[in-house]
């Protein structure tokens, strides 16, 4: 999950639609879960999420965030075989 709250307003920033912090427990409702195989994958996911926040300009920086960005990673490691698997 990778989402942005600014203003009090909270957006799932891989599908530019709104979402929601839940106040007990601090989960989010509403946000993409992707799962990715890969670091790469990952980046891509990053990515896709920076062209949708918000930027604007301050006295101090021509391309200032003005909010906070949150983003969710679960990693599992399961065995299979003897061997460990990363799934993230």
């Amino acid at each position: 999950q990778y989402v942005e709250i600014y203003n009090d307003q909270c957006t799932d920033l891989l599908t530019g639609e709104p979402c929601e912090v839940r106040r007990k427990g601090g989960t989010l409702a509403g946000a993409v879960e992707c799962r990715i195989g890969s670091l790469e994958e990952g980046i891509r996911l990053l990515r896709a999420g920076q062209v949708r926040k918000r930027f604007a300009a301050t006295a101090m920086n021509s391309r200032s965030s003005r909010a906070h960005t949150v983003f969710v990673l679960v990693s599992r490691i399961y065995m299979h075989d003897g061997e460990n698997h990363l799934h993230l």
